[in-house]
């Protein structure tokens, strides 16, 4: 993770970019592997047919390193249940943060 956070940061380290893209790359294997392993629920949402887990979810934990912890939420930016690309995800430290954000899209956007 920290990484990462350097990298955000913009300090140039050649050597953690080189381990930052390895891992990246890594993950979109595996990614594009599991793609094949999905169908869509009855709510909307991609589900691997194996394990029968929400595909936003494992793709956030992807992103942070690490298992989501119980009461983080997952949320879609673009309302799109279906597009699980990471920047598309928004993780949440609890649902009344994540209803806020439901929210503020209901008065601009109207019910969807």
């Amino acid at each position: 993770m920290e990484k990462l956070i350097i990298l955000i940061a913009g300090k140039r380290n050649i050597k953690e970019k080189k381990v930052y893209e390895q891992n990246r790359e890594v993950i979109e294997r595996k990614m594009r592997y599991k793609r094949k392993l999905t169908y869509i629920d009855k709510k909307g949402y991609k589900r691997y047919r194996d394990s029968d887990k929400l595909v936003h979810q494992h793709v956030a934990e992807m992103m942070l390193g690490r298992k989501l912890l119980p009461g983080e939420i997952v949320h879609h930016k673009n309302r799109k249940k279906f597009d699980n690309r990471r920047k598309n995800l928004w993780v949440f430290e609890s649902q009344q943060k994540h209803y806020q954000v439901h929210k503020k899209d209901e008065k601009k956007y109207g019910r969807w």
